[in-house]
């Protein structure tokens, strides 16, 4: 290895099961600084519905409007609030060194929630 170019150190899980229904959750300091600076900034989006959350909440229905408007008028309110409950949850547990099943299950889905919603902001696409 060039003596220009440090070595990197061995990655460690952030994530690892330490038993039944338990993991460890070993996340840097800055990491969760982050997590601590986008979540409210999530929480925001999702409850005013800002254009940068539309793949949150996709189309049931996409070849009728009239249909997915149905769908919209009864499982809207539901889908965000299901997202914000999955939020309040990673925030209250962001300090936590284990969780249980059910919290890890609502970190992966705000991580993805987080990811859906900056990559629309930076206007990622398949391409």
């Amino acid at each position: 290895m060039s003596e220009d170019i440090p070595e990197l150190a061995e990655p460690f899980p952030r994530i690892a099961r330490v038993g039944p229904g338990r993991f460890s959750l070993n996340l840097p300091l800055p990491e969760r600084m982050l997590l601590r600076s986008l979540l409210p900034q999530l929480k925001h989006a999702v409850e005013s519905r800002d254009p940068a959350t539309r793949r949150l909440f996709p189309p049931a229905y996409p070849d009728d409007p009239d249909k997915g408007r149905e769908y919209q008028g009864l499982m809207g309110n539901e889908l965000a609030n299901g997202r914000l409950v999955a939020v309040s949850t990673v925030l209250a547990t962001l300090d936590e060194q284990e969780l249980a099943l059910p919290a890890l299950e609502r970190w992966m889905e705000v991580v993805n929630s987080l990811r859906l919603v900056l990559g629309t902001r930076l206007e990622v696409t398949e391409e």
